[in-house]
């Protein structure tokens, strides 16, 4: 069962256990707060918890929001560097004419991505959609290795902008996967997908989640700390 509390402008999301004995805290990866809490928790006794918390809770969202931002602005010139499966590869911006016949207008070639300088003006929007359709190809290649460790199957997978996520899981067992999620290193995709693919067994970060995660990657405090202290250079 799920309830607001309002904590002057921020939505908390209340969460109830009936097997609950304590109160839990948690900024969630998608930068929201909830609270864990047994069913028989007044209303009353958690808002004077949020409001005892109000500096922690502040803190702990501004340093998520700074984790998950946008870092400098790409301007998309020659020898500007972009990040592909962890690894940095210069941008060249080329004149229509030296393209090959029906290239790509934005594409990774000999470890360069070469973009058709009449695209320069778009240029974010090409890069989206090379990002979208490399991740794609990633996960059709990964995606069943993955389910088999952790013993699920997911509907279908799909890479789209997900704002601050950087990957959903749908209740009907559809995953989503931020475009920029391929800027990472692999290993941390892999852990991103694990994620995901652990919801279908539970939907929500309860200690039941955490246990199944543990159980497919047992490293992931790891891999969370790392996003934490390296999302904002993996997003522009």
């Amino acid at each position: 069962m799920r309830e607001p509390i309002q904590l002057g402008d921020i939505s908390v999301s209340v969460v109830r256990a009936p097997q609950r004995k304590t109160i839990a805290l948690t900024v969630e990866r998608d930068g929201t707060l909830s609270v864990r809490a047994p069913s028989e928790t007044s209303v009353e006794s958690l808002k004077k918890l949020l409001k005892k918390k109000e500096l922690w809770i502040h803190s702990a969202l501004a340093k998520r929001q700074t984790s998950c931002g946008t870092n400098a602005q790409k301007l998309f010139v020659t020898g500007e560097g972009f990040l592909y499966l962890g690894r940095h590869y210069r941008l060249r911006v080329v004149s229509s004419q030296s393209l090959p016949p029906k290239a790509a207008l934005l594409r990774l070639h000999q470890s360069r991505f070469f973009l058709a300088a009449h695209a320069a003006a778009d240029a974010r929007k090409h890069f989206v959609r090379w990002y979208s359709d490399a991740g794609s190809r990633w996960l059709e290649k990964h995606i069943s290795r993955l389910q088999n460790r952790v013993g699920v199957s997911a509907k279908s997978t799909a890479v789209r902008d997900l704002g601050y996520r950087w990957g959903s899981c749908t209740e009907e067992g559809r995953l989503n996967f931020h475009w920029r999620t391929f800027m990472l290193p692999p290993s941390i995709i892999e852990y991103l997908v694990l994620h995901e693919l652990c919801h279908l067994i539970v939907h929500n970060h309860s200690k039941e989640f955490w246990k199944e995660v543990s159980r497919v990657a047992p490293d992931y405090q790891k891999k969370e700390a790392w996003l934490m202290n390296n999302a904002i250079n993996y997003n522009f």
